[in-house]
């Protein structure tokens, strides 16, 4: 007489079962979390560090921009800056006319926080471009630049209108002190 066999679990050809248990699975899973959250941390300064050193680089090349039409219109150009957490920058043919008058002919560019999520322009002196020469009226000009996390960046103009970007509070990756 034939009588069915039981039904073989899941096992290997050495008879070893095949699969995770369930709390195999959840001790899995607590390793991966506990991971997770040593990596948030570094994750969200090099984040911070990332967007900071962008904001800058954006200020440079919009500083040799005005640089650039100051010396080709032959006129004063000045960029003018409002710092804050809800900072922006205007680069214009008018001294007197800011970030509030975006509509303006004579604003040839604006830059908002809006564009740049996480940084705060903490200081800014406002910046004259001569008119022909492409050198500031100022002996030197300062921009200073925060994130989130405390970073902190400084663009600095040059008297002949150079701007650089340095770290006047400590290393930073690919920046030189101040």
């Amino acid at each position: 007489m034939n009588l069915p066999r039981p039904a073989r679990s899941a096992r290997s050809a050495d008879g070893a079962a095949r699969g995770l248990t369930l709390i195999e699975l959840m001790i899995g899973l607590a390793i991966l979390a506990v991971l997770t959250s040593l990596a948030a941390s570094p994750l969200a300064s090099w984040i911070a560090r990332n967007r900071v050193k962008a904001a800058a680089n954006h200020l440079v090349a919009d500083l040799g921009e005005a640089r650039h039409e100051a010396t080709r219109r032959g006129t004063l150009l000045r960029v003018n800056f409002q710092p804050g957490a809800q900072w922006c920058y205007a680069l214009s043919l008018d001294p007197k006319l800011g970030c509030e008058a975006s509509g303006n002919a004579a604003v040839l560019k604006r830059v908002s926080a809006k564009e740049h999520p996480g940084v705060v322009i903490a200081s800014a002196d406002a910046i004259d471009f001569n008119d022909g020469s492409g050198t500031i009226a100022q002996t030197t000009a300062r921009v200073k630049l925060m994130s989130t996390q405390g970073d902190v960046l400084q663009v600095r103009m040059t008297r002949l209108g150079r701007a650089t970007v340095c770290a006047p509070e400590g290393p930073f990756v690919g920046i030189p002190p101040c």
